[in-house]
C-alpha cells in the first residue's frame, strides 16, 4: 500500500478535512476565549494568546503537559469540554484513517483479482480459438469424403 495514495485519499475525504479544520478552529477559538477569562484570576497561568494557544492545543490533543493550566472555574470547564471534544475528534480521525487504509488494501486485492481474471479470460479465449481450429480442421476432411 502506498502512503502517497493514502495521503491523497485522506485529503480528499470530506470528513477528515472537516475534523482537522474543526480541531484547529476549536483550539484557536478556545485560545482566544481563555485569555480574558483567566486574566480575571489573581494567580494567572495563561497570560497571553500564545499561552492560551499552547494550552488549547495540548488540551485538544489530550496531551496536557500541565505547565499552563486554567485557574478559574469557567476556564476549567472549557478545558473539560476541550478534552472531551478533542478525544472524540482524534478518535474519529483514527477511525477515518483506519477505514481509508482498509479501503486501499481492499482496492489492491480487488485490482489483483481483476487482473488475474482478465488473464484467465484471455487464456480461455485462446484455448477456445485453438479448439475451434482443431475441431474445424477435423470436420472438414469428413465433409469432403462422406462415407455414406
Amino acid at each position: 500500500m502506498q502512503m502517497h495514495s493514502l495521503r491523497v485519499r485522506l485529503l480528499h475525504h470530506r470528513r477528515f478535512r472537516q475534523m482537522l479544520t474543526g480541531s484547529a478552529l476549536l483550539s484557536l477559538c478556545i485560545a482566544i476565549i481563555i485569555v480574558p477569562i483567566e486574566k480575571t484570576s489573581s494567580e494567572r497561568s495563561i497570560d497571553s494568546f500564545s499561552d492560551g494557544l499552547w494550552w488549547a492545543v495540548q488540551t485538544v490533543t489530550t496531551v496536557g503537559y500541565g505547565d499552563v493550566v486554567p485557574i478559574t472555574e469557567v476556564g476549567r470547564f472549557l478545558g473539560i469540554c476541550l478534552q472531551i471534544l478533542g478525544a472524540m475528534m482524534f478518535g474519529s480521525l483514527i477511525a477515518i484513517i483506519s477505514s481509508s487504509m482498509n479501503h486501499s488494501k481492499d482496492e489492491m486485492y480487488w485490482n489483483r483479482l481483476f487482473t488475474r481474471l482478465d488473464t484467465l479470460e484471455r487464456k480461455i479465449e485462446r484455448i477456445e480459438q485453438e479448439t475451434r481450429y482443431l475441431v474445424k480442421s477435423d470436420v472438414e476432411p469428413e465433409e469432403k469424403n462422406p462415407t455414406l
